[in-house]
């Protein structure tokens, strides 16, 4: 959604390098905007973060710092960290932060769920199998997401084979040290409450785990149309998130039948207990790929082709368990 061309950024040239032209997004703690590289007259996306998301000189730094080796993670699925930056501090600016990430165009899975409904078996599966692939990338290097959610997941069309996933916001990504304080970022909790993880809701430290405990809420609600816990109070969540049983997904004789073993793998990677969920988006990815081919599921593609699928306990190609699109025989939603 676009916003009206009075917010002052718009025309702003950064660093001498990108002019800022339309805002396409907002949201708690930050704008969205185009820009365009003036020199390579290139489309790029810029996030500008409210002012108090940097408390101190140590919490700059670090911003800065996981800004850096988020763009060193190399996975076409993931929306590449381009740099990033603060505004100066002149009456017009205020010294926000910001990042800089190529620019996407597609529409994120948000929008297709507000548009069709909840998703077949098929588009679901594929769609978790992608992320868990991209966000294990970045799990390889010890970086958490930390916000996964259907507004940064973004689906685009391609000209050669039906849709590719891309993974958005990988620049406020954090690493993963455990003997960190886990309220050192911001003293807040941070997240997403209807995707937060119970340790996340507990205001305690974020792993690989508690990003798959989100791609199980994903899952869930492509599913069946909503996340597991959804309140108009954000503390309702939290708590429920902390303390409630998530209600059973459709099974059989429902408008939107799940088979067993998949239910089971999204229900079991809700657990309050971090280590009873997949350890990171790796193995939950190859354990739901493992499930769908001895299922018989033909799981919709979108763009994985790594070799992440070829060791032992993977039995079939992936070309052997995917189709695109137009194949798909379902009488689901896209």
């Amino acid at each position: 959604m676009h916003s009206s061309a009075i917010d002052p950024l718009i025309g702003l040239h950064i660093g001498n390098v990108f002019e800022v032209e339309a805002q396409i997004g907002s949201g708690a703690c930050s704008r969205v905007f185009r820009a365009k590289h003036l020199s390579l007259h290139q489309p790029v996306a810029i996030k500008v973060l409210n002012r108090e998301y940097l408390q101190t000189d140590e919490i700059r730094a670090r911003f800065h710092r996981e800004a850096r080796i988020a763009s060193r993670i190399a996975h076409p699925a993931v929306v590449a960290v381009l740099m990033s930056g603060e505004l100066p501090n002149d009456g017009v600016t205020s010294g926000e932060a910001f990042i800089v990430y190529e620019f996407v165009d597609g529409v994120t899975l948000r929008q297709l769920l507000d548009s069709a409904g909840p998703l077949s078996v098929e588009t679901t599966v594929g769609l978790l199998i992608a992320i868990g692939e991209a966000v294990g990338t970045g799990h390889e290097i010890g970086i958490v997401h930390r916000d996964l959610k259907p507004e940064n997941l973004m689906v685009v069309k391609t000209s050669e084979q039906g849709r590719h996933l891309r993974v958005l916001d990988f620049g406020l990504a954090r690493l993963y040290d455990p003997g960190e304080s886990p309220l050192t970022h911001t003293g807040a909790i941070l997240g997403t409450p209807s995707y937060l993880a119970p340790e996340g809701a507990r205001g305690q430290r974020a792993t690989p785990s508690s990003d798959v405990y989100s791609m199980a809420v994903i899952g869930y609600e492509c599913l069946s149309g909503r996340p597991p816990f959804h309140d108009a109070s954000a503390i309702r969540v939290l708590m429920q998130q902390i303390e409630c049983v998530p209600p059973p997904l459709p099974l059989a004789n429902s408008p939107f039948a799940v088979p067993m073993s998949i239910a089971r793998m999204i229900q079991s990677n809700l657990s309050k207990l971090p280590g009873e969920r997949a350890e990171n988006a790796t193995r939950f990815a190859r354990e739901l790929r493992q499930i769908a081919v001895s299922e018989g599921i033909l799981f919709e593609d979108f763009g994985v082709n790594s070799t992440l699928w070829q060791d032992s306990t993977a039995k079939a190609t992936n070309d052997d368990v995917t189709r695109k699109p137009t194949e798909s025989k379902s009488a689901g939603n896209p």
